[in-house]
């Protein structure tokens, strides 16, 4: 159980890589590649076919677009058989489960990070200076209450000058 997940984190490694580096030059290729070849197999030339297509967009002369073309064509051909094989050797299976566990595990962070957002705001909220309560105003005079009101808006004013100065 324990090797699986393993190979789980170097499958959410090797589709989280950007497509410019090459997922045969990292060391979790090779363990990777022994234990599930075609899936290993299938996850390169999905990357090969998708640098192709990023190199054939920028590609202007016709030229060099068809030789790009006839090799996205040849890559995808033996992708197809590559997923044959995947699903003869039980390997789409092992990988619809690191699918699930790269998703789960994604959500996870995602909402780590939300929460982390929103105590960081739910802590700069609790800091701001509420203005005097309404039963202490009724206590006081009416000349009083806008009295206090100016300086709780001027109070404020301050803190926020001084927020600002410091903070540049």
């Amino acid at each position: 159980m324990k090797e699986k997940a393993e190979y789980g984190l170097y499958y959410e490694k090797f589709m989280k890589m950007k497509l410019e580096r090459s997922m045969v030059e990292t060391a979790e290729y090779r363990p990777f590649c022994r234990r599930y070849p075609h899936l290993a197999e299938t996850i390169r030339l999905e990357r090969k076919i998708e640098r192709l297509e990023k190199k054939l967009k920028s590609e202007k002369r016709s030229s060099l677009r068809l030789q790009i073309k006839r090799e996205t064509n040849v890559t995808k051909a033996k992708l197809r058989k590559e997923r044959i094989l995947k699903r003869i050797h039980g390997e789409s299976k092992q990988e619809a489960i690191f699918r699930r566990r790269a998703g789960i595990n994604t959500l996870k962070s995602r909402i780590t990070r939300t929460l982390q957002e929103f105590s960081a705001h739910a802590r700069r909220v609790i800091h701001i200076d509420f203005p005097p309560s309404l039963h202490d105003l009724r206590s006081l005079e009416k000349a009083e209450t806008g009295l206090a009101l100016r300086e709780w808006i001027q109070g404020r004013h301050r803190k926020r000058r001084k927020q600002k100065t410091l903070s540049l």
